[in-house]
């Protein structure tokens, strides 16, 4: 949980930073400012936010989640309330900079390893089934089954 939140300080702080160079709305008078915003937005991510989200899950349904970013903004100028010499400039200038923060933070989490991607792909019956024959060596069969316990903790 510590190196969790280590390694998110670390991501949202840079991802901080890159905000304060792509937009001069975005400003931090001093590194302290930056280190201590990336911890607190870091903090309020991991404990406040998912309380946020939960009360909030009505309006994002019902805008089909553009109140995300809204609330991501609002945490993001409550944090520049909170922090002395962390200014944002506006409230829609908030909501642009936690969707560039977002991303950046996305985008380090993948490069280290702590967000991974998941998906899942299924062929439908319509889908082109390859032959039987074919030999390609780029292409990698996964056959999956399911276990008989499995099939009997599900009845």
């Amino acid at each position: 949980m510590i190196k969790r939140l280590f390694l998110l300080w670390i991501a949202t702080t840079a991802a901080l930073w890159v905000a304060d160079g792509a937009f001069d709305s975005v400003r931090f008078k001093t590194l302290e400012s930056l280190i201590l915003s990336g911890f607190l937005l870091a903090l309020v991510n991991q404990t406040i936010k998912p309380l946020l989200l939960l009360v909030t899950l009505p309006i994002t349904v019902l805008s089909f989640g553009l109140a995300l970013p809204v609330i991501n903004g609002l945490v993001l100028l409550a944090i520049a309330g909170l922090v002395k010499d962390f200014e944002i400039d506006g409230f829609w200038m908030s909501v642009v900079c936690a969707l560039l923060v977002s991303v950046v933070s996305f985008l380090i989490g993948l490069a280290t390893g702590n967000t991974a991607l998941r998906g899942q792909f299924r062929a439908g019956p319509g889908a082109r089934r390859r032959a039987e024959d074919d030999t390609d060596p780029n292409v990698i069969d996964v056959e999956v089954r399911e276990r008989d316990s499995d099939r009997e903790r599900l009845r």
